[in-house]
């Protein structure tokens, strides 16, 4: 169950979210980002896509994560079929995260070189 309270309203997200912490303990931190870079490049790096056809933030999205199985990969990164440039990396920390979207983001070609 899922559950909110204060004066901001929770993250359209947030089922997809739950349904990524639930899936292993390992599971500390969820990123949920927009990269055209990275969308745009999914197939070609063979990176993980939901079902185009499922919305994100609905139920439908929280399980279609569960139906991924991604607990195998901690950290792990997908791209969002039904959100363009929706991508959201999760790892055991901000590090942990934050490394694999921007490894990620190098490999799409998308970080600037001085």
């Amino acid at each position: 169950m899922l559950s909110a309270r204060g004066q901001t309203r929770p993250s359209s997200e947030s089922l997809t979210h739950a349904a990524l912490y639930a899936l292993s303990p390992e599971i500390k931190v969820v990123f949920h980002v927009h990269s055209p870079v990275i969308w745009h490049e999914a197939a070609s790096l063979s990176l993980t896509m939901t079902d185009a056809r499922v919305a994100y933030g609905t139920p439908e999205m929280a399980r279609e994560v569960q139906r991924l199985n991604l607990a195998e990969t901690v950290p792990g990164l997908f791209c969002m079929g039904g959100h363009e440039d929706g991508v959201v990396a999760y790892g055991r920390d901000c590090q942990d995260a934050g490394q694999l979207l921007l490894e990620t983001l190098s490999r799409a070609g998308g970080l600037l070189r001085p």
